[in-house]
């Protein structure tokens, strides 16, 4: 709980931010031509200009919240809070915040095909479907790592003794 609201102290402090709301603005817009670039792929044929991806059918703009920070803050202090040396849980970060990124792409992507396709349904596919799945799916790549780390802290004890 202490690293989660250390998190939102730097990240979402009302008082103060220590990181200003532009400086994701550059890691949004990159967010948003990989987006773009998914959905030139299946036929969609999307611009991008700055964090906005659209299409003749469809807009959508990718902002704070739209970027995975918070799922992947969730795992990567649920990961830190556990009793095992820094080195065991590094792969465990990096594989989980990778994986939690590709997964906000998939989500974006599907976003903006609901919206495409079935726009009365964005709404609830984009708070309902998705912010629940994320919620589950870090707490699931958290029991990953742990079964992954207990393993490999097993592995390591039988080799020494």
């Amino acid at each position: 709980m202490v690293l989660i609201g250390l998190f939102y102290a730097l990240v979402h402090n009302p008082f103060g931010r220590f990181v200003e709301p532009d400086a994701f603005d550059g890691y949004l817009g990159l967010i948003a031509r990989v987006t773009g670039g998914i959905l030139d792929l299946l036929g969609q044929g999307t611009s991008v200009h700055g964090t906005i991806v659209e299409s003749p059918e469809y807009s959508m703009r990718v902002v704070r919240g739209c970027d995975a920070i918070e799922p992947i803050a969730a795992f990567v202090a649920a990961v830190l809070a556990s009793p095992i040396s820094f080195w065991t849980k590094l792969p465990g970060i990096l594989a989980g915040a990778v994986a939690l990124s590709f997964l906000n792409l998939i989500r974006l992507v599907t976003l903006f095909l609901v919206g495409v396709y079935a726009p009365s349904a964005v709404d609830f596919v984009h708070f309902d479907v998705w912010q629940a799945a994320f919620i589950v799916l870090a707490i699931c790549f958290w029991a990953v790592w742990v079964q992954w780390a207990t393993r490999h802290l097993s592995a390591a004890r039988a080799e020494a003794g």
